[in-house]
């Protein structure tokens, strides 16, 4: 049965303007709907039917007159560029069912880095997009599977340089062909219960989910040793080579240009960070009750509460007197010192919940 449909993704350019992808996913059927909103125009609403789960919007300037383009990748990888005639791209590889997957696993993130593209996603995979077109891998299969990351978030921390934030697989212990044959034997002569427990002895976790900050160096990975046990969801970069990552349970570390790790975390504070923005000199933190604002030291300032409604925020974007937020139950604006809800016509959302597309 496919799941109820919610909103996966959003990118704001301003409170006036934005895009959000609302639909289920179902492995048979996927079906999205890109919601697009531009206040103003003849037509404020418009939208994209498209036969995938859209689980990221990203949005790129485009000359001559920095025209605000945006860009939806799947969670196979597929990549959309929202404009006249939808041209659709896959990246090479990428996704779980697709006829091409390597099957390391699904895409969770496009980001545009200048006029380049860079996609991230589970079991390491990161793939960039050249301005002369075409998806390039940035790790070989050789290098990634040892590593066995999940990758969240990407940002550019110098020209062809990345820093990359998510966390470890959960790895266990892989039997050994004469364990395989034990267990095989002990499958058949019973009972189930000592088949269960051989295989918990033999098969035993090896490497727990650990928070993971790295960056690129040579098509291959670098990893910093945060030792946290907690994913980092978001990554940005800042002047002189400095990276602040955020996560789970209010985790949030800066990576110094000499590569120490210190640990920034707001004292008392254990919300789940989901997306990290800046505006000037500050840094604003999604929370799951509020956005948190870090100064120019990286000092805790403030906190924004996000309005009661709509419920699980995933992501936001913001300007000088705007916000936008982005919640699997809906959209909201703040661009007066007060929450708005967005009413999204119904009339387009309907077309996921009864799969007219």
């Amino acid at each position: 049965m496919a799941e109820k449909a919610r909103f996966w993704a959003g990118k704001a350019v301003s409170a006036g303007q934005f895009a959000a992808s609302y639909g289920r996913l179902d492995d048979v059927n996927p079906l999205s709907i890109v919601v697009l909103f531009k206040a103003g125009g003849s037509v404020e609403w418009g939208y994209v039917d498209l036969p995938r789960t859209i689980v990221s919007i990203a949005h790129q300037s485009m000359p001559p007159d920095d025209a605000a383009m945006f860009l939806a990748m799947s969670n196979e990888g597929d990549v959309y560029r929202i404009e006249d005639d939808i041209p659709h791209e896959k990246i090479p590889g990428a996704g779980v069912l697709s006829d091409d997957a390597l099957g390391l696993g699904s895409m969770r993130t496009l980001s545009a880095v200048g006029r380049e593209l860079v996609a991230v996603g589970t079991g390491s995979q990161a793939y960039i997009r050249h301005r002369d077109g075409g998806w390039e891998r940035l790790f070989e299969p050789a290098s990634i599977l040892p590593l066995k990351i999940d990758l969240s978030a990407a940002a550019e921390r110098a020209p062809g340089a990345l820093a990359l934030a998510g966390a470890t697989q959960l790895t266990y212990r892989e039997p050994t062909k004469e364990e395989e044959e034990t267990l095989a034997r002990i499958r058949r002569e019973g009972p189930n219960s000592r088949y269960l427990q051989a295989r918990r002895e033999v098969r035993r976790i090896i490497r727990y989910v650990e928070g993971s900050l790295s960056v690129t160096e040579s098509s291959r990975l670098r990893e910093f040793d945060i030792s946290s046990p907690h994913a980092l969801n978001d990554v940005v970069c800042l002047e002189g080579g400095q990276i602040v990552a955020a996560g789970d349970a209010g985790t949030i570390f800066l990576c110094n240009p000499n590569e120490d790790v210190v640990d920034i975390s707001i004292s008392g504070v254990t919300e789940k960070f989901t997306t990290i923005r800046r505006l000037g000199a500050r840094l604003f933190l999604l929370g799951e009750t509020s956005i948190y604002v870090l100064g120019p030291e990286l000092d805790f300032q403030e906190s924004i509460a996000l309005p009661p409604k709509p419920k699980f925020p995933f992501s936001f974007d913001i300007g000088h007197d705007w916000i936008v937020l982005f919640a699997h139950d809906g959209i909201a604006i703040r661009d007066t010192g007060s929450w708005l809800v967005v009413q999204v016509p119904a009339s387009i959302l309907e077309r996921v919940n009864l799969g007219q597309t």
